[in-house]
């Protein structure tokens, strides 16, 4: 697939998005597992699946982010580096392609960040370089036939 990623950013959010060849039911069921983000994270962290929906992922840092599906079409991923207080940061919206378009069968994978109003601009520029990496290698995994 050779389209671009498109990347939008404001003050408080970023995204980063891109066309998937692959259905979007199919997309929707691996982003909600949550049990392969290691594959798709920055760096491959270790994730360990603590139930519900939870996981603790091993940078140099524990952090952790609880998978939430909000409606049919977005996932939030709560995250924290306490599993009491988790933030709703990240999100991502898959959206089915129309029949009668080019991308028909595929979808739109929309990967999204909130910065909090405690990210320094470091932090909040590290995210978004990682989000545009990550939407990347995602779109990857999805378009593997199987």
């Amino acid at each position: 697939m050779t389209e671009d990623i498109v990347v939008a950013q404001g003050e408080h959010f970023h995204s980063a998005c891109a066309l998937v060849r692959a259905r979007a039911r199919d997309c929707l069921a691996f982003v909600r597992e949550g049990r392969r983000m290691s594959q798709w994270l920055v760096d491959q962290p270790e994730v360990t699946p603590l139930g519900d929906h939870l996981f603790a992922i091993e940078y140099s840092e524990r952090l952790f982010v609880k998978v939430a599906p909000e409606n049919e079409n977005t996932i939030y991923f709560h995250v924290g580096a306490d599993p009491g207080r988790l933030q709703k940061r990240i999100l991502i919206a898959i959206y089915e392609a129309p029949e009668n378009n080019g991308a028909a069968g595929g979808c739109l994978v929309n990967l999204m960040g909130w910065r909090m109003d405690d990210m320094s601009d470091r932090r909040w520029r590290d995210l978004c370089v990682r989000h545009e990496k990550e939407i990347k290698t995602l779109r990857q995994l999805l378009e593997q036939p199987g």
